[in-house]
């Protein structure tokens, strides 16, 4: 563990974190995450440029593993983790196959001291259903998707915990 002035941080902590995409969408329900529709928007963005994603396909189901070298865990990981579920979903509608899992890879994971108590609060929280995403099945390109062609059903996320972006 490096203790620094600002965060700690714990290097390699775990091999991986797996997530199950095949019944519902990986949003946080532990906090209200107002930011997933701009990462909508900005990983349509992303979707023109590289990605450090890996795909793999096995009996017709598609899985994504992404490796993150520098992972914010209050603010970053959940993000990270709704975008590239994101991105996996509309892969898999694109090839059509069924989503898989959602591996996510941390190398440096990183709590910084202004976000350990409103992580301990989020920690108290009791996980509810992750709700379901509705993608618009005209589209026939990657990249013709703009925000509005994408629906979250059932997403009752608690109320939203304040972080501030560590600088």
């Amino acid at each position: 563990m490096n203790y620094n002035q600002s965060f700690s941080s714990l290097f390699a902590c775990a091999p991986q974190m797996r997530f199950n995409l095949r019944r519902s969408f990986l949003l946080l329900t532990t906090k209200f995450l107002k930011v997933f529709w701009r990462g909508v928007e900005e990983l349509l963005w992303f979707i023109s440029g590289s990605t450090n994603a890996k795909f793999y396909v096995e009996n017709g189901e598609l899985s994504c593993q992404m490796y993150k070298r520098s992972a914010d865990m209050g603010l970053g990981v959940p993000f990270n983790i709704a975008s590239y579920s994101l991105l996996t979903y509309m892969i898999a509608h694109f090839c059509c196959l069924i989503r898989g899992e959602f591996i996510h890879v941390l190398g440096d994971a990183h709590v910084y001291r202004t976000h350990v108590r409103p992580l301990q609060e989020q920690l108290q929280k009791q996980p509810k259903t992750f709700p379901i995403l509705k993608i618009n099945h005209l589209k026939k390109d990657i990249d013709s998707f703009v925000a509005s062609d994408f629906k979250l059903i059932g997403y009752d996320p608690h109320y939203k915990i304040e972080m501030k972006m560590a600088i």
